[in-house]
């Protein structure tokens, strides 16, 4: 029989543990948010499944603390545990390949029992006392939001939460004023409230601004404290609606990505405009927002040319000739909608 040192292999498997541990371990999770810690920094998770999450975190953190034996190799590392109420340990189940104890090669299993502790992340701290890092204002070009756009922005940064951060919004947002003027978000995180900003920002062509005032020590770090404050200006216009921009008349067609793009009634050509271009035009008075029950008609069309129509504005009964663009299709008899200034009518395209 031959020896392992001094030991022969009944008592090597004996007397020389399969696995030991470079330290006691232990898991500290946050009981609201399910974030975990190691070391010095927290790990929020990152997907909806928060059982996988700390499946994978015990799985490292065993990785990181395991002593093999000489050529022991480590086969696999399966946590047991549920969320369906706060558990107090994670039994792991820990395979072991042994090299030295047989001719051949085998597996041995170890059961572990990891005790969970509970402490909130310093997220959820702040959420809970009330103490946040940056507040977005939220307000309009004139001065106010209307039901809608409070609407629109709360559910945009509500589904940009759940699907970027992939956290419930008041693990985020701490709190919610609705002012006259529009409404202030207070975030728990500077970061995040600027992340939200940008997106903001770019969805409606909004104007952003952000400052920051310093309001303490961070007696932990030693590091000054900062508070954010984001300032974004909703424009006040949407998809569809008619505007007057350098003495020409545009359809809005799209918002997003940071620009509008807009639809020139009289050339049928299309123009894209910078958001931060926008807000200069609008700041100089040179941007002017139509409004569709002054400007938009309906006419009939009483009689045609190849290349021309003669219509009447329903309303007023007025006629006039205009050219058929686009809307070669048109006949005599069919109803159409267009875009008068003066005497001046744009058909808008079918």
């Amino acid at each position: 029989m031959s020896l392992i040192g001094t030991l022969c292999p009944k008592c090597y498997k004996e007397e020389i543990p399969a696995i030991t541990f470079k330290k006691p371990m232990s898991v500290l999770i946050c009981p609201h948010c399910m974030a975990t810690k190691s070391g010095n920094r927290w790990h929020y998770p990152s997907s909806d499944n928060l059982t996988q999450f700390i499946e994978s975190f015990v799985i490292k953190k065993v990785k990181e603390s395991i002593n093999l034996q000489n050529s022991d190799e480590l086969i696999s590392i399966e946590p047991e545990f549920s969320l369906d109420e706060a558990p107090k340990e994670i039994d792991v189940t820990v395979t072991i390949k042994r090299s030295q104890i047989a001719t051949e090669p085998y597996s041995e299993i170890s059961k572990i029992s990891i005790p969970f502790e509970y402490q909130l992340c310093p997220r959820c701290s702040r959420v809970k006392s009330g103490s946040y890092e940056a507040i977005l204002q939220v307000r309009g070009a004139k001065g106010t939001l209307s039901p809608e756009e409070r609407e629109k922005i709360l559910s945009l940064i509500e589904n940009t939460i759940t699907n970027r951060f992939k956290e419930p919004p008041q693990s985020i947002v701490s709190k919610i004023v609705q002012k006259n003027e529009g409404m202030d978000l207070y975030f728990v995180s500077s970061n995040s409230a600027i992340t939200l900003a940008s997106t903001i920002r770019d969805s409606v062509a909004a104007l952003m601004k952000t400052t920051s005032k310093l309001v303490g020590l961070d007696k932990s770090t030693n590091k000054r404290r900062y508070r954010v404050y984001i300032s974004i200006r909703i424009p006040h216009f949407q998809v569809g609606d008619f505007i007057k921009l350098d003495d020409s008349f545009y359809e809005i067609h799209a918002i997003g990505g940071g620009k509008i793009s807009l639809h020139d009634l009289k050339t049928k050509t299309h123009r894209s405009l910078l958001a931060k271009n926008l807000w200069t035009h609008i700041s100089n008075r040179q941007l002017e927002v139509l409004p569709k029950e002054e400007y938009l008609h309906s006419y009939l069309v009483i009689a045609e040319t190849p290349d021309s129509l003669q219509i009447m504005n329903m309303k007023t009964y007025e006629t006039y000739e205009v050219q058929k663009g686009i809307n070669k299709s048109i006949v005599s008899g069919d109803t159409i909608q267009g875009f008068q200034v003066n005497d001046n009518v744009f058909l808008l395209e079918n």
